[in-house]
């Protein structure tokens, strides 16, 4: 929560850092909207424990389009390298190894839902480099209930050659160096 505050704060902020991010992923995104996503209460989440099936990641946002994108929503897509029988949250998780996964788009009118690994979150002060990570982290996730985009377009926004195989942590690498000027990093090289 002290990051997701300290995110807020930063966002309430002149930012040109963080409206030029936004705009990569669509000129229609404003950083003011996107602080008023941020400032609904959260849904936050022990996604190792969940038992939250995977097609109940798909929130219905307002609208007609909001209501298409609902329609063609599908869960998270599964590697091979996880069973066809994975269809929870936690299943998804400990297949994948990753650190998280929100609702995308979020429900129309609700916080941010997403569910992380704890072993991904750091536990120490939102203002240290590995606070920055867990905002940059948040910022990330956030960009999925916000824009209903998932991790590939994303990459593919923030530069990344499309159809390689890089992994999602890397546009959470990507915000941290380009709002933060962050050290850090999740990824590696």
């Amino acid at each position: 929560m002290d990051a997701l505050a300290s995110l807020r704060s930063k966002l309430s902020q002149p930012c040109q850092a963080c409206v030029s991010l936004l705009n990569k992923v669509g000129s229609s995104y404003s950083k003011t909207d996107f602080y008023n996503y941020l400032s609904r209460k959260p849904r936050f989440f022990d996604g190792t424990k969940s038992n939250l099936r995977l097609g109940n990641l798909c929130g219905r946002a307002a609208g007609v389009l909001g209501f298409l994108d609902w329609v063609l929503c599908a869960p998270p897509p599964l590697p091979f390298t996880c069973p066809s029988s994975t269809s929870t949250v936690s299943q998804y998780m400990a297949c994948t190894k990753g650190g998280a996964v929100s609702e995308t788009p979020t429900q129309s009118g609700m916080g941010l839902l997403t569910f992380f690994d704890p072993a991904v979150v750091y536990s120490s002060p939102a203002s240290t480099p590995t606070g920055i990570v867990n905002q940059a982290l948040i910022f990330h996730e956030a960009l999925h209930g916000f824009t209903g985009v998932s991790d590939i377009p994303l990459l593919e926004d923030f530069g990344y050659v499309p159809g390689t195989n890089y992994p999602s942590c890397k546009i959470t690498d990507y915000i941290e160096l380009n709002i933060w000027a962050g050290t850090v990093g999740t990824c590696g090289p």
